[in-house]
């Protein structure tokens, strides 16, 4: 189990055993299940058993139906005292709604005006290209990365930032040139130094001022 999870997840409990009547959501519910793969959290979820078991714990967990599936309804005390409701995704002009709820708090955060014309692409967008999620996820999904992009562009140039661009400019003809050589007499490529260099162009963007920008 993640270290630093476990140890939130058992003060959480020591909690639950002096409050009564505890309503707990737990997003990503396949994520705390030993028998799921994709996470490094290894059976986090045994730890909330106990309680749940003596009737002391009420809980609503989410997770998609195949995660469900797979990772939940192989959990046989989990599966007899669970039941499953199914969510249908939010419609379009729903996840549209909701995302107008959600606007101020990303206005607020990025420093940008959001128009109502920008939330409707959004849904679209999301409707067409993003498959693995429903609505409105994958729609919020969508504003974000655009109200990031627009605020690293909208971001003052730090002064250091014209070095750093011409750096990864040399490293990446410096790769090329490598990739082209012939096998005998390559040199290791300068990937590393190229990704850190990326990378401190990148803490130098984020770390400049706000300007208000439109979506």
């Amino acid at each position: 189990m993640d270290r630093r999870r476990g140890q939130r997840i058992t003060t959480m409990v020591t909690e639950l055993r002096r409050v009564a009547d505890t309503l707990l959501f737990i997003e990503n519910l396949d994520e705390y299940l030993g028998n799921c793969p994709h996470t490094g959290i290894r059976d986090a979820f045994s730890l909330l058993l106990v309680p749940f078991g003596q009737d002391r714990l009420q809980f609503i967990g989410t997770t998609t139906p195949t995660h469900f599936h797979e990772y939940v309804e192989p959990q046989v005390k989990l599966g007899l005292r669970m039941q499953a409701i199914p969510v249908e995704p939010a419609s379009p002009d729903l996840a549209v709604a909701i995302l107008q709820g959600l606007r101020k708090r990303w206005e607020e955060f990025h420093g940008l005006s959001i128009t109502d014309e920008a939330l409707e692409e959004a849904v679209r967008l999301a409707s067409w290209y993003t498959q693995r999620m429903g609505l409105p996820e994958a729609a919020i999904d969508v504003i974000d990365e655009v109200c990031t992009c627009l605020r690293l562009r909208a971001a003052p140039r730090p002064p250091n930032l014209g070095p750093l661009e011409s750096e990864i400019a040399r490293l990446q003809r410096e790769k090329e040139q490598a990739v082209a050589a012939p096998i005998s007499n390559r040199r290791p490529a300068p990937e590393i130094r190229l990704a850190n260099c990326k990378s401190n162009s990148i803490c130098s963007l984020t770390s400049g001022g706000k300007q208000r920008s439109r979506v």
